[in-house]
């Protein structure tokens, strides 16, 4: 299986969303967002380097592999809508007993479910419509 690998967290200095690779020091408590780039400093000798933001370490999540109807790309903790039973809105979480992205309904509805969660294949018509980090965005926009 090949699938791109890539993070996103929201940036301590301002709040903003950075997008790239996931590096964590749990010892200094530093946890960073790091997005490469070539350098050219000349034209026959390219130097890969790369910046790095200091991220908000709840708000780092990994890309699903997914995107939704309108080509974005879905990621741990994204509000999603969609089509499944007893549900129409939930967040994308990650499940380590089972080793992948699922999404987990917000309004059950009171129904029974066999399954708490629900498969990211299984869902037709995702759409993103915020993250649990923002919350203003948790509305559907539709």
């Amino acid at each position: 299986m090949n699938r791109e690998i890539e993070f996103r967290g929201k940036r301590v200095d301002n709040g903003e969303w950075v997008y790239g690779n996931y590096h964590a020091n749990e010892a200094k408590d530093t946890h960073f967002i790091l997005i490469p780039y070539i350098l050219k400093w000349h034209p026959n000798a390219p130097e890969i380097t790369c910046v790095g933001y200091n991220v908000i370490p709840s708000t780092v999540g990994q890309y699903t592999g997914r995107k939704d109807t309108h080509e974005n790309k879905l990621f741990g903790g994204d509000i999603v809508s969609g089509k499944w039973p007893y549900a129409s809105k939930g967040v994308i979480v990650w499940d380590n007993a089972r080793c992948g992205f699922f999404i987990k309904p917000m309004n059950a509805m009171g129904k029974a479910s066999y399954d708490p969660y629900y498969k990211m294949n299984s869902v037709k018509n995702i759409l993103q419509i915020g993250t649990i980090h923002d919350p203003k965005e948790q509305d559907d926009p539709r």
